[in-house]
């Protein structure tokens, strides 16, 4: 199986409402779009103090994401 190497700047592109965050939930990278609609700085920010998370109905944790991690969340 072969994999996709992206540089940083053609994933923005490609994904540019995206965030990536760490096992601490802390938001590491923010997409150009997100940061021009958010109203705040969202890097460095907890992801729970940053969203809501509407779906799925599920305590927000890393482990709990990651169950999901081919799903849209």
């Amino acid at each position: 199986m072969s994999h996709f190497q992206f540089q940083s700047t053609e994933f923005e592109d490609a994904f540019p409402f995206h965030f990536v965050f760490d096992s601490s939930l802390v938001i590491q990278q923010v997409g150009k779009a997100l940061r021009k609609l958010a109203r705040e700085p969202l890097r460095g920010k907890r992801l729970d103090d940053a969203f809501q998370l509407v779906r799925p109905p599920t305590r927000l944790s890393f482990e709990q994401l990651s169950t999901h991690e081919n799903s849209t969340i």
